[in-house]
């Protein structure tokens, strides 16, 4: 509570501006139950590889109710790689340099040995939650290597489909240098999106879509505030 009188020194305010790097916070957005689908399916991308960079960031387009559970990456160091992933319930592109509008999903700490090239590398179960994407909709990953730059990635044109199947489609995006700076374009993420598709009911749909709702709101929020915050720096 407030205390009882006013005090001599001021207290500690908040930030004036949104911090440089995301928070880690529990999931952005409810999890609905997929019925009736495979929870085994998978859709692989390319492991060429043919240029290296900290992370990517790319879209899934999913073309019905799909769950992303798990993924494997292409990482060239056959050692200890820190990994970290971030989200977002649309796409990257007007977002690329702005780690506010993202959410960290990946669990803290999260380290995997990896395969080296040619190969994927699986990320444990329990990496990040399970993210939905509804049918039509779209979902931005950023997939990245904290100590170093060893994540394996294919020049391809950025906003290409990449690969596709009955249930979504994978876009070719952008290498990033950590955290959210330079931007490479024309990198196709190399990797598999594991998922469970089929249906949700309907009120599980609109709870979800009013917190996507919410969430944009806030990314023009905050990307609103950075821009006015350099205008009067």
């Amino acid at each position: 509570l407030p205390t009882s009188f006013p005090t001599r020194t001021p207290t500690n305010l908040p930030t004036s501006f949104p911090t440089h790097t995301p928070t880690n916070l529990p999931s952005s957005f409810p999890t609905p139950k997929i019925h009736g689908g495979n929870p085994n399916t998978s859709l692989s991308t390319t492991f060429d590889g043919g240029s290296t960079q900290d992370g990517n960031m790319f879209d899934v387009v999913a073309k019905r109710d799909i769950l992303i559970r798990k993924m494997d990456i292409h990482t060239s160091f056959e050692g200890s790689n820190m990994i970290e992933i971030y989200s977002r319930g649309v796409t990257w592109s007007t977002v690329a340099i702005h780690p506010n509008a993202w959410n960290k999903v990946s669990v803290a700490g999260l380290q995997v040995m990896g395969n080296g090239v040619g190969v994927p590398t699986p990320l444990p179960e329990n990496a990040f939650d399970p993210l939905y994407v509804s049918g039509g909709a779209t979902r931005s990953f950023y997939v990245t290597i904290s100590n170093g730059r060893y994540m394996q990635q294919t020049p391809f044109t950025t906003g290409d489909v990449i690969s596709s199947n009955n249930d979504l489609s994978i876009y070719a995006g952008v290498g990033k240098n950590y955290l959210f700076l330079h931007t490479g374009k024309d990198m196709a993420w190399n990797g598999n999106l594991y998922y469970t598709s089929g249906s949700v009911n309907q009120q599980s749909k609109a709870i979800v879509s009013s917190a996507h709702r919410a969430s944009a709101r806030l990314t023009y929020i905050v990307i609103g505030t950075l821009f006015l915050g350099r205008l009067f720096l």
